[in-house]
């Protein structure tokens, strides 16, 4: 587990401050009519922007990673 863990740090960190700045874009700037589906509610914000955040850090992972082992 903890091997995974360190394999995927970098997805992990980006999806924690991904969801960190999908609360606060809800919260600050989204809309609360419940016309946008993506920042109606903090949760769907933070799921999106939690995703969008893995995948943006997760660029920056100097080592393959291996899922097939």
């Amino acid at each position: 587990m903890k091997k995974h863990i360190h394999e995927f740090k970098l997805f992990i960190a980006g999806a924690l401050v991904g969801a960190l700045v999908g609360f606060i874009y809800w919260k600050w700037i989204g809309c609360h009519n419940n016309d946008c589906s993506i920042t109606a509610t903090p949760a769907s914000s933070m799921i999106y922007f939690s995703v969008i955040g893995g995948l943006f850090f997760g660029m920056f992972s100097k080592e393959p990673t291996h899922l097939n082992q």
